[in-house]
């Protein structure tokens, strides 16, 4: 499914902002605003799909260390023919050794905007990227990947696949 297929299907679960209550987004003047998180491992190519996603380079990329340093760097992508914009959120990696931050910072995140009247302020799907070419899930992974489930809707993302077999992908899926 492309992230437009995604946004797609999200917007037409919603209910018009129109004559919504609350606070809007001083920044933007549009009907739909769809917020899109992208969170997972440092290094498995989050930021790339982002760019992917938003159609240029807006985030960096590298290979090696981590390149996002920061918790929800963000971009809108402008869609005027779907009277829509997405904001794609980048996120700091995962790591063994930053679980606890990556968690309190993720979770208050979207336990802030989840308070929030103005369904437009909400995630309306993070999107867990899993490499596929280290062909397994950490438990750890697991374990967030369910948390962020009882919290709102999480897709997975198997990233980096044309590096791996069909037989890999099919184990992955089956993890997931």
């Amino acid at each position: 499914m492309t992230v437009t297929q995604i946004a797609n299907e999200i917007i037409s679960k919603m209910v018009p902002s129109s004559k919504s209550q609350g606070p809007k987004r001083h920044h933007l003047n549009k009907e739909r605003h769809l917020n899109i998180v992208v969170v997972g491992r440092a290094g498995v190519g989050k930021s790339s799909f982002l760019n992917y996603a938003a159609g240029k380079k807006v985030f960096e990329t590298g290979i090696g260390d981590p390149v996002t340093q920061s918790y929800f760097d963000v971009i809108d992508v402008e869609k005027p023919e779907k009277k829509v914009v997405y904001s794609l959120h980048d996120t700091k990696g995962l790591e063994a050794g930053n679980t606890e931050e990556w968690k309190n910072a993720i979770y208050s995140e979207i336990e802030l905007r989840d308070e929030s009247d103005n369904i437009y302020d909400w995630f309306h799907t993070i999107i867990y990227c899993i490499d596929a070419s280290s062909k397994r899930i950490q438990p750890f992974e697991i374990n967030a990947i369910k948390e962020m489930a009882e919290k709102g809707s999480v897709l997975v993302l198997l990233t980096k696949k044309d590096l791996v077999t069909p037989d890999i992908l099919q184990n992955l899926r089956q993890q997931v």
